[in-house]
């Protein structure tokens, strides 16, 4: 159902309804609803929050965790998940900050342009961005440009 929004309480009637239900990822930013999510599933089906910049707060409510897009290429997410399981809360919040200032960095320009770019060169280790037309990519200079802000912001931890 991506890009749809669903109600929590048809979630909660589907996860009742059918046990092969296991689990729902909310990206839409709306933290009221991400709220009653929680509430309402709460031991009944996992809830994970897809939006990076609130991973924090959605862990102190509840979630079960993130299938955020950063994770596709950095492992902050989940450092910030398990310092918040230790019970780390001075931890978690600075990689909570690390993690915004990742956001921040990626939405610098239009999705999913930056994403792309730093999977592609990160994880494939390839250069240049793999993008084709209508999304613009980066020129070399840009994209080592955005490799050196990631690696900055990086050097944080």
């Amino acid at each position: 159902m991506s890009g749809n929004s669903i109600l929590p309480e048809t979630v909660l009637r589907l996860a009742e309804e059918f046990d092969s239900i296991k689990g729902i990822k909310d990206s839409s930013s709306d933290f009221s609803n991400f709220s009653l999510l929680v509430s309402l599933l709460k031991g009944k089906i996992s809830v994970f929050q897809g939006n990076d910049g609130i991973l924090l707060p959605s862990l102190k409510m509840g979630a079960s965790g993130t299938i955020g897009a950063l994770s596709n290429f950095s492992d902050v997410p989940k450092k910030l998940y398990d310092y918040f399981q230790s019970g780390n809360l001075g931890m978690a919040d600075h990689y909570s900050i690390i993690l915004q200032k990742l956001k921040d960095l990626a939405n610098s320009r239009p999705s999913p342009t930056i994403y792309n770019c730093l999977f592609y060169s990160l994880i494939y280790k390839k250069q240049g961005c793999g993008l084709q037309f209508p999304v613009q990519g980066l020129t070399n200079d840009e994209l080592k440009t955005i490799i050196e802000k990631y690696n900055e912001i990086l050097n944080m931890e």
